[in-house]
């Protein structure tokens, strides 16, 4: 049997001040950038189902308008499309909607392996388009 890892993956305001953070577990002990983007995606994914009261504000993609419409407060939360938020969540990270930093490296590429022996610290840093241009 293989071993568990877990990290912690952490969401960073651009200045580099923690906001969020959320605890993945895999069975390799490295796993591809996309592979732990849709992992995060899809436990988001689970919470907002279960309703938990994690802000969805610090939720990694947003479920879209009709989505959120449809899942409104009274209404059952079911029907949030996974794939396309992953989909989602993969066209923002390679259009700079946010990077990620494995250490003190920044992840390039979706399929860049990352080792998970060490514990590493995975921050997301969603950036902020600047007003005006």
């Amino acid at each position: 049997m293989r071993d568990i890892h877990k990290i912690t993956v952490y969401d960073r305001s651009p200045n580099g001040k923690p906001v969020h953070d959320i605890t993945l577990t895999f069975r390799p002990s490295s796993v591809t950038l996309r592979e732990i983007i849709a992992d995060r995606v899809r436990m988001e994914a689970d919470l907002y189902k279960q309703k938990v009261p994690s802000s969805l504000a610090k939720n990694l993609v947003q479920p879209a308008n009709a989505e959120a419409r449809l899942n409104g407060p009274a209404k059952d939360r079911r029907c949030i499309d996974v794939d396309k938020q992953i989909e989602t969540a993969l066209r923002a990270f390679e259009h700079n909607g946010f990077f990620v930093l494995v250490g003190d490296k920044q992840v390039k590429e979706l399929d860049d392996r990352v080792s998970l022996s060490d514990s590493p610290e995975i921050a997301f840093v969603k950036l902020t388009p600047l007003v005006g241009g």
